[in-house]
């Protein structure tokens, strides 16, 4: 597991690289984007809980992003998950 620092601008700017090396457009990648407009699906979202669990320790499980719609959605249900750990 990496330490990495916390702040909701790093943690959003580290999800948004992992996002680009699961294979979105960065240019697609928003607060306002979705999963679907990025073409990525569950699996995607997957690997990123991946990423989350290595960088800050935390397990992100699907029930704490069911029925989010949003990229920024996301990024704050992680980024509440990891401020608490």
């Amino acid at each position: 597991m990496t330490t990495s620092t916390f702040t909701p601008s790093v943690v959003e700017e580290r999800l948004t690289q992992a996002l680009i090396e699961i294979g979105g457009e960065a240019d697609g990648i928003s607060r306002d984007a979705t999963l679907a407009d990025l073409d990525l699906d569950s699996l995607d979202l997957v690997e990123l809980g991946m990423v989350v669990e290595e960088e800050w320790g935390v397990e992100l499980r699907a029930e704490d992003v069911k029925g989010l719609a949003t990229l920024g959605e996301i990024f704050d249900v992680i980024t509440a998950k990891v401020a608490q750990s």
